[in-house]
């Protein structure tokens, strides 16, 4: 998007790099802050839309509006059960589609009667709104990725596939739908290139040997 600038985890040169998360979102930062600052110079400046300016203040306003309805705290838990139940760290292709549902089913038939009381709960409850849509497009793209990488974990897909999952995830909406596609990394671009090879992931590989390492402790213990 011609103008928009990012830093830190929203940039692609900070999710490519390690280090300290502190360091790489202050010298991110402020490199976006350049490019805002020399694209601003020459940048042609053109009026707002009114029309979208009033509709988007009346959908963010709106809960004030609703006397009578679902309220931030209980929506919130709602959605933490979710992604305790159905997603949490190691995650399974069955547990991911019922979370899916379930947020949807939250998104269409609760998310409308939000209230809110006040200009903070008000904030919470906007924040709420995106926080649901979110999850929905990365629980769509866990249960997209067949495989378990890094942090990544797939119990139905234990392997690191670096023969057809060297790739990354697209997610678009379009309306109310989400599309999802997949493009290669270009691998060739990179000095360091993975092996094009499937492998066990590590925590498979050590689960049984950390299970009976945890039996035993116990026994001894006892």
């Amino acid at each position: 998007i011609r103008g928009l600038f990012a830093g830190g985890d929203s940039s692609d040169y900070a999710k490519a790099t390690t280090g300290s998360p502190l360091s790489s979102c202050a010298v991110t930062g402020y490199w976006a802050g350049e490019g805002a600052a020399q694209f601003a110079k020459t940048a042609r400046h053109e009026d707002p839309d009114k029309n979208q300016i009033n509709e988007l203040e009346k959908q963010i306003k709106s809960p004030l509006e609703q006397e009578k309805g679902n309220t931030f705290d209980s929506l919130y838990k709602e959605i933490i059960d979710v992604t305790d139940e159905d997603v949490g760290i190691f995650m399974h292709g069955d547990r991911l589609k019922k979370g899916i549902s379930k947020i949807r089913h939250i998104n269409n038939e609760k998310v409308p009667s939000l209230t809110a009381s006040d200009p903070h709960s008000l904030a919470k409850v906007n924040g709420l709104k995106n926080m649901i849509e979110v999850l929905e497009v990365m629980m769509r793209a866990d249960l997209y990725r067949k495989e378990s990488r890094a942090g990544f974990v797939r119990e139905d897909f234990p392997e690191m596939d670096n023969v057809n999952w060297l790739k990354w995830i697209n997610i678009k909406r379009e309306g109310t739908s989400l599309y999802i596609t997949d493009e290669p990394i270009p691998i060739d671009k990179y000095p360091l290139k993975p092996k094009p090879e499937k492998t066990l992931h590590p925590i498979f590989k050590g689960w049984e040997g950390i299970d009976e390492i945890g039996r035993a402790s116990c026994r001894e213990r006892v």
